[in-house]
């Protein structure tokens, strides 16, 4: 054999780099183009089953690598875009992982920008003031500005907003301007006094489709609306809010309490808000308890012990604990109870002892026989002045 031929030969032999014993043998790229060259089988060493671990955890994550290449690129969903509200379009895909975005309003290409720093499978592009007659498309590109896909953007137009309802103020008693309305956007709303505009006040917290702005001063005199921005701090809606001349409270009856029987202070007003209600024995100031449940125009303070000498007096006030209303309450004093009446009982026919009486105070009543006492009964659910006990197979000679 020449020596050039073995040179040629220990060159080729030179550039194979085993890699470990199981790998393919790797030809170097210094081997000379046409030369003949016979790889390497891969094999396994002798008494050995499997392939060690490293090696299966590269196969593993190189297959992996390759079914998310091979993933096909899909947006799977557009978020929803409200004109005159939304500030960014923004959405989901699957696949290879975008470079670029750009958005097309009516045939006109926007800026192209990197997606970096976005969560994975996401897209956001900031981009305001859209309407609904726009035609608009979300373009998504690799790092080689190859476009990935497209899709179109529905752009959803905002209701009209509309003051449906202002509740009444009335001077004095209200302390808030409330109300509702229909459409969309709203999130700003202020008043406007006299020409003096207040402070905007954000309502999203708000049960969406109604307003409440605090305003506790607000005279008959005074000339007031309520203003509604959008997020954009533009008015979509306005109206003027009436302001009442409150009606001066005044008690017109207090029912009669009695002493030892009345368990009630009761009574009937006129006029507007009342809220609360108190009462006032000998100087000593009671709970203050809500009218919130009674009929408008009724009070109803339970206590039952007052006496026919207390001073007593019944205050009425509105949702800001202003005193709008006082009166005395009178006391009556027990009346002594006197049997005026008692029915004819006719032996071996009649069962109960009936009759009536005048006073106050009764709350049992008891038959004595032969000196005997019988048991003590309520007269609960008999009409007043009335009393009636069971008592049959009384005898003409028992007393």
């Amino acid at each position: 054999m020449s020596n050039q031929k073995k040179r040629k030969q220990k060159t080729i032999k030179q550039q194979f780099i085993s890699v470990s014993a199981t790998s393919i043998l790797l030809l170097s790229s210094l081997a000379s183009t046409g030369t003949a060259i016979t790889y390497a089988a891969e094999t396994t060493p002798k008494g050995t089953t499997e392939q060690p671990k490293q090696t299966a955890s590269i196969q593993q994550r190189d297959q992996q690598a390759i079914v998310a290449t091979q993933t096909p690129f899909k947006i799977t969903g557009i978020d929803s875009y409200v004109e005159g509200e939304s500030q960014f379009i923004s959405g989901t895909y699957t696949g290879k992982e975008p470079a670029y975005i750009r958005i097309v309003v009516n045939g006109e290409k926007k800026t192209l920008l990197s997606t970096k720093g976005l969560p994975k499978g996401t897209f956001k592009y900031y981009l305001s003031g859209l309407k609904a007659t726009d035609l608009v498309s979300i373009q998504l590109f690799n790092v080689n500005y190859s476009l990935l896909g497209e899709a179109s953007l529905t752009i959803k137009r905002l209701e009209p907003v509309k003051i449906t309802k202002i509740d009444p103020y009335v001077a004095g008693n209200t302390s808030f301007v409330t109300g509702t309305y229909t459409g969309d956007g709203v999130t700003y709303i202020r008043l406007v006094i006299n020409d003096k505009k207040t402070g905007l006040i954000d309502v999203t917290k708000l049960p969406k489709g109604s307003f409440k702005y605090f305003a506790d001063n607000l005279k008959a005199t005074d000339q007031v609306s309520i203003q509604l921005f959008d997020a954009s701090y533009r008015q979509v809606a306005t109206e003027n809010v009436p302001v009442e001349r409150a009606k001066k409270v005044t008690i017109t009856e207090i029912a009669p309490y009695t002493e030892g029987e009345s368990q009630n202070v009761t009574g009937t007003y006129t006029g507007d808000e009342v809220a609360y209600m108190r009462l006032t024995v000998n100087g000593q100031k009671q709970t203050l308890v809500s009218t919130e449940t009674l009929p408008k125009g009724t009070f109803n303070y339970f206590t039952s012990t007052l006496k026919a000498a207390d001073k007593v007096t019944i205050e009425l006030f509105d949702a800001d604990y202003r005193q709008v209303a006082e009166s005395t309450v009178p006391i009556k004093s027990t009346e002594v109870v006197k049997v005026t009446k008692v029915d004819p009982y006719i032996e071996g026919k009649t069962q109960f002892i009936s009759g009536n009486f005048v006073g106050s105070g009764a709350a049992y009543m008891q038959v004595i026989v032969n000196g005997k006492k019988q048991g003590l009964v309520p007269m609960t659910g008999l009409p007043k002045g009335q009393f009636k006990y069971y008592q049959a197979g009384l005898k003409k000679r028992i007393r």
